[in-house]
């Protein structure tokens, strides 16, 4: 099957947790160290001109806590997202019934990301995105807009004006609703804070009144297909753009109990590869370990950029 073996992963996540990290409580004398020491490298300013500096200089330790996380990690988790999700952000014209207007919302309608005032406060904020990923090793901000960039890839993007239309307006209708979320949430959090990578989380938070998705044996029946199978083609290199093609032209196959284009580019791939149910049961396992490792690395990565700012 070739890789790392999800032994070798399991024993590494055990290494990295026995790490010591900062803690939320030491995140208010960081910052007091951290602004001492750039106010004391800047010198006398007028004050407007303080804070301008103060800001800068913060973002450079973010931007090198990012540049750690590639390094460490591959790729820099949900903020690789965001350069593709400014391109169809918007914060004008929004009007959802039921959503919550500080949190990111894609409009199938206009095909474009809304961000309310506090998401956009938290994203641009440094302190705020240093101290998140020192602490949690995530960003919940990042994760909500990586899960709406999602949403965007999930849409054919050839409409007519009235097709888009009608796909708005049958949103509590869609039938592949539930596949859709469960694809943003694994996709999103397994780049980011892991939280809804397992069935029993994705169970507890599509059952909520937030989702509302859960509420019959054959719902919960298609949650665990969906689950296993974007989980599969996650594991097997798709991305979310390619998962998210699939996504939105998929159908629930009732008499199989799966959704039939999902298994069949999965079943695709294992041909392909000469891949059995147990490896690809082993490379979903790895996936998830990786997972649970990017978020051990990007703390430790911010903990270390950080403490060598103030040597």
């Amino acid at each position: 099957m070739g890789g790392v073996s999800v032994e070798t992963l399991t024993e590494e996540l055990e290494k990295l947790r026995a790490q010591e990290k900062i803690s939320e409580v030491e995140i208010p004398t960081l910052f007091e160290k951290i602004n001492r020491k750039i106010l004391t490298q800047v010198g006398e300013h007028p004050e407007d001109e303080l804070l301008r500096q103060l800001a800068e200089r913060k973002a450079e330790i973010f931007r090198s806590i990012l540049e750690r996380m590639q390094a460490t990690c591959g790729d820099r988790g949900n903020f690789e997202a965001l350069e593709g999700a400014a391109k169809i952000m918007t914060t004008e014209g929004r009007h959802v019934f039921g959503e919550d207007i500080n949190r990111p919302y894609f409009d199938v309608r206009t095909q474009k990301i809304y961000m309310g005032p506090e998401a956009t406060r938290i994203l641009a904020n440094p302190d705020i995105l240093i101290a998140l990923l020192a602490a949690k090793g995530s960003s919940g901000a990042a994760n909500d807009l990586h899960h709406e960039f999602i949403h965007s890839h999930q849409v054919r993007k050839t409409q007519t004006s009235k097709e888009k239309l009608v796909e708005a307006l049958n949103i509590f209708g869609d039938k592949n609703l539930l596949l859709k979320e469960v694809h943003a949430l694994i996709g999103a959090d397994r780049k980011g804070n892991g939280k809804r990578i397992e069935i029993g989380k994705l169970h507890e938070e599509l059952s909520s009144d937030s989702y509302g998705l859960i509420s019959t044996e054959e719902d919960v029946r298609r949650l665990k297909n969906a689950a296993l199978r974007v989980k599969q083609l996650y594991a097997l290199g798709f991305s979310d753009e390619s998962i998210g093609g699939l996504v939105g032209r998929t159908k629930w196959d009732k008499k199989s109990g799966t959704y039939n284009t999902l298994a069949s580019e999965v079943e695709r791939v294992m041909r392909d590869r000469n891949l059995s149910e147990n490896e690809i049961a082993s490379l979903v396992k790895a996936d998830e370990l990786k997972t649970r490792l990017r978020i051990e690395k990007t703390r430790i990565a911010a903990k270390e950029v950080v403490e060598g700012f103030l040597k």
